[in-house]
């Protein structure tokens, strides 16, 4: 019986010692959130890129993912960039500054001889300097992956394709981009990936280019995806206001607009560029493609995404 008494009174000190512990601990975040069935469980706070600086970029604790020295944990794809121009379009690059109807090139980068072209896009894209601030497609990679792959990049040409540009740019087959835009004359939706990888494998050889597991095709010029939205329905308020210097060429009938991939119209200039897309081991890219845009379209080569 005297075991049993202890045990009660046990029992009342318990009980009376957690109750000072509730009243000394708030209450559960359950009950909190209670007050206020609006606050969110999980608040996020974030920025949108476009409105974001240099200076905010803020590296993992203890990495230099930019180091070209470092290699990934478990090896560097090796990857090849072939760089082509056209007949009618020389490297925007190549040109005085903001001379072309976009208002490119930049005062930053222009004037460039074209056989110096492929190593400023190789510096440009995958070698820490003040023009890409420090950030690289290499560190791009070494980040996503944790320091697992990185990138080395190769860069050949330039090389002068035989067909006019818009010839490539233009997507006029059933169903394309660009249905009803070619003009009178040479054919359209000619395919870069064979004019442009032929001239490489003919100056390197097979052996060479069998030695790279995929190639990245950098094309002259702006490319469409960059471009339908800003010289299309932001630049002019109907497809009927695209002036002539945005239209085709001087003797085509076509008009100055041209169907594009997510809206009804953007201008023809616009639309004769070549659209980034990837397939088969390589992918294509324009001048005004940008860093992004290599390391996504590398995410498709991989069957990331």
């Amino acid at each position: 019986m005297a075991e049993r008494k202890r045990s009660g009174v046990s029992m009342v000190i318990l009980a009376s010692t957690m109750l000072d512990m509730g009243l000394a601990v708030p209450a559960p975040v359950s009950r909190q959130i209670l007050l206020d069935p609006f606050a969110p469980i999980d608040p996020q706070v974030w920025v949108n890129p476009d409105n974001m600086t240099w200076e905010q970029f803020v590296a993992p604790p203890s990495t230099d993912w930019s180091d070209p020295s470092r290699k990934g944990r478990d090896r560097n794809f090796n990857i090849a960039m072939v760089t082509v121009d056209y007949p009618d379009s020389a490297f925007v690059v190549t040109l005085p500054v903001q001379s072309d109807i976009f208002g490119n090139p930049q005062p930053l980068a222009s004037g460039l001889e074209r056989e110096d072209v492929p190593n400023f896009y190789k510096d440009l894209l995958n070698t820490p300097n003040e023009l890409n601030q420090g950030h690289t497609l290499h560190e791009y990679w070494m980040g996503d992956s944790f320091g697992k792959y990185g990138v080395d990049l190769t860069v050949f040409g330039p090389y002068r394709m035989p067909s006019l540009r818009y010839q490539y740019g233009i997507d006029d087959e059933q169903g394309g981009f660009n249905e009803n835009a070619c003009p009178e004359g040479p054919p359209c939706s000619v395919d870069l990936r064979t004019d442009a990888l032929g001239a490489w494998r003919r100056d390197v050889g097979n052996e060479t280019a069998n030695s790279y597991e995929l190639a990245f095709i950098l094309s002259a010029g702006q490319d469409e995806s960059s471009t339908w939205q800003e010289f299309g329905e932001m630049k002019f308020a109907s497809r009927d206001d695209v002036p002539e210097e945005f239209g085709p060429p001087i003797n085509s009938t076509l008009p100055n607009w041209a169907d594009t991939r997510y809206v009804e119209w953007t201008s023809w200039a616009a639309a004769s560029t070549i659209w980034p897309n990837a397939g088969g081991g390589s992918s294509t890219q324009g001048e005004s493609s940008g860093m992004a845009t290599f390391a996504h379209e590398l995410t498709h080569l991989l069957g990331v995404c």
